[in-house]
């Protein structure tokens, strides 16, 4: 007969070290930090350390859709009174707060301050102007456009969106 497995609070409890600050968890982790312990099911599923000492500190699961935060922001802390429930937004607005992450307009590099940009401005300026002179009805036909692409090592659907504005939008021409 099949072993009957130990409910997960009573396996949670001892791989958790309680210090002064934090209470850290010895067991299994993720790359990032993150405590997990198996969930217990068949499955072989793994839930939070964090989530989990949440819920058992509050004696309910946690809403859907929401996290488990850290005031403390040390991954493998399972405190009660160190974590709170928030919204992936406030998520996103408590890793800039506490420098994990840069805020949206330093990240959100466009032109040649992206780092990945094959094309400088002025090709691009160069690329709508030559599409511009085109004639209607050949500014369609994918041979103008691959020998715009050819011409700057880059593909004629980046051509077409650079043309479009899809992409490259923050230049004026």
């Amino acid at each position: 007969m099949p072993r009957k497995a130990r409910p997960i609070s009573e396996r949670f409890w001892p791989r958790v070290k309680k210090t002064s600050g934090c209470w850290l968890w010895t067991g299994a982790k993720l790359p990032a930090g993150y405590g997990t312990i198996g969930s217990g099911g068949r499955r072989g599923a793994s839930v939070y350390t964090h989530r989990l000492s949440w819920e058992i500190a509050n004696g309910r699961t946690v809403p859907a859709g929401l996290f488990v935060l850290h005031h403390c922001d040390n991954p493998q802390c399972v405190r009660p009174d160190h974590l709170f429930i928030g919204t992936a937004a406030d998520n996103a607005q408590d890793a800039i707060a506490k420098g994990r992450s840069a805020p949206p307009e330093i990240t959100a590099r466009v032109g040649t301050s992206n780092g990945r940009a094959k094309l400088t401005e002025d090709d691009v300026l160069a690329i709508r102007s030559a599409y511009a002179s085109l004639p209607r009805r050949r500014r369609v036909k994918r041979g103008s456009l691959a020998v715009l692409a050819d011409r700057y090592g880059v593909t004629p659907n980046l051509v077409s969106m650079i043309a479009r504005r899809v992409i490259w939008r923050h230049l004026e021409s």
